[in-house]
């Protein structure tokens, strides 16, 4: 059986190939219908193992967008640029991804994007196998300031739209690539008993960040008015927490000793029944004055961040605070 080879221009290598020369190559993937095997002379005597070198100068970053990016050729398919000052950093766009709203047509492609002309876009993926970036031009993708969870710091104030009410909580979209969630218990300051009056899929909410964890695409919000109209300072570590006198906390736990108040990237800290402003010691009356979910100003008496250990009073008297 005769199969035959084929490597595509971008995977030729530096390399002035003649009839008959001898290369290292390496099989992309084969068309047993068509018996033709497509080959790489570039990725040849590359190790596939070893990660890219993305920390090499003038390299950029998934992402990153770049207002020089020029035009080195376009065809039907989209526009190949060349990535800011480095020349060997290449970049495709998709046609669909050159504008927003109608595609461009194709015999169009080449009259609106010429050799040389400067172009913004963002860069959304790099094809490892190609060695190329993959690109948008779209103007929603380039201006946006939250395009995936790498964009989002906790407790950032954040808008979107309501994409689905589920049992245990609120999809919220966020941007192009970025998606939220609200816990039930973050719908509002008090809970609600019908939550699908409130939300309704499309209507636009806004929000603040609760915890992030970007290589996961984890992003967690609350709806809490308490919470996303506060100027008090933003717990997200421990370490915050040693440089603060007051915060606003949420109580996740009630019990005979005291309440546990959970801040941002869930940052916990312990409210002795002393320090609640209850006359007595008494359970019960904790347990009237209080509620799971409650958005509450608390003092913070003591943290040691190797244990993370944190106590709280919510007698905001500094006077009558206790480290008890």
């Amino acid at each position: 059986m005769n199969f035959k080879g084929f490597v595509y221009r971008d995977h030729t290598g530096n390399y002035n190939l003649k009839v008959s020369d001898i290369k290292h190559a390496r099989v992309l993937y084969t068309l047993p219908l068509l018996n033709t095997v497509y080959l790489s002379i570039f990725l040849g005597t590359k190790d596939l193992l070893v990660a890219p070198r993305e920390d090499l100068p003038g390299t950029p970053a998934v992402n990153k967008v770049i207002k020089d990016a020029k035009v080195l050729s376009a065809s039907k398919k989209g526009v190949w640029v060349s990535l800011g000052n480095n020349d060997k950093c290449k970049g495709f766009i998709l046609r669909r991804r050159l504008k927003d709203g109608e595609e461009v047509a194709p015999e169009k492609v080449k009259q609106l994007y010429p050799v040389g002309k400067e172009i913004t876009v963002r860069i959304y993926r790099k094809d490892v196998m190609e060695n190329i970036f993959i690109c948008s031009a779209q103007k929603s993708e380039v201006t946006s300031d939250i395009y995936s969870p790498e964009d989002i710091k906790v407790g950032m104030k954040v808008s979107g739209k309501i994409l689905e009410l589920k049992e245990k909580g609120l999809d919220i979209r966020l941007g192009k690539n970025c998606q939220g969630f609200v816990p039930l218990s973050h719908f509002a300051d008090f809970p609600l008993k019908y939550p699908e009056k409130r939300f309704s899929k499309g209507k636009e909410v806004e929000a603040r960040v609760l915890k992030v964890n970007p290589e996961k695409g984890n992003v967690v919000l609350t709806l809490k008015q308490s919470l996303i109209k506060s100027e008090l300072p933003i717990i997200a570590s421990y370490e915050d927490a040693a440089k603060s006198t007051l915060a606003d906390g949420v109580i996740v736990k009630i019990f005979d000793k005291g309440l546990i108040l959970v801040f941002y990237n869930d940052v916990k800290g312990y409210v002795n029944i002393s320090q609640t402003g209850c006359s007595s010691s008494d359970p019960k009356e904790l347990k009237e004055a209080y509620f799971v979910g409650q958005v509450v100003k608390c003092r913070i008496i003591s943290c040691y961040p190797p244990k993370s250990k944190l106590i709280l009073s919510l007698l905001l008297d500094e006077d009558k605070c206790s480290s008890e």
